[in-house]
């Protein structure tokens, strides 16, 4: 069974992983990827949302603290903590 860890649509991408070591990995390997493109992940435009763990550590790029939310808009759906999409 495949599992989906990305979303990607233009500018606007979506990180799964079940595991934070795992996500901050993929953020990480998503800055570095970015970067060979001439890229740059924008810190005060990304957003960290998490269901189910109480790991309380920040996600980071490039050590700076991603924020933490309950939910954000992702390509016109709401995006929530205890509901999915709407």
């Amino acid at each position: 069974m495949r599992k989906l860890e990305d979303v990607a649509f233009a500018d606007d991408v979506s990180l799964f992983s079940r595991m934070v070591g795992h996500m901050q990995a993929n953020t990480t390997r998503l800055c570095n990827i970015a970067r060979t493109a001439g890229l740059e992940i924008t810190v005060t435009k990304t957003k960290s949302m998490r269901i189910s763990t109480s790991h309380e550590a920040p996600l980071t790029v490039d050590g700076q603290a991603i924020e933490e939310v309950h939910r954000f808009t992702y390509l016109g759906s709401n995006v929530s903590k205890t509901g999915g999409t709407v």
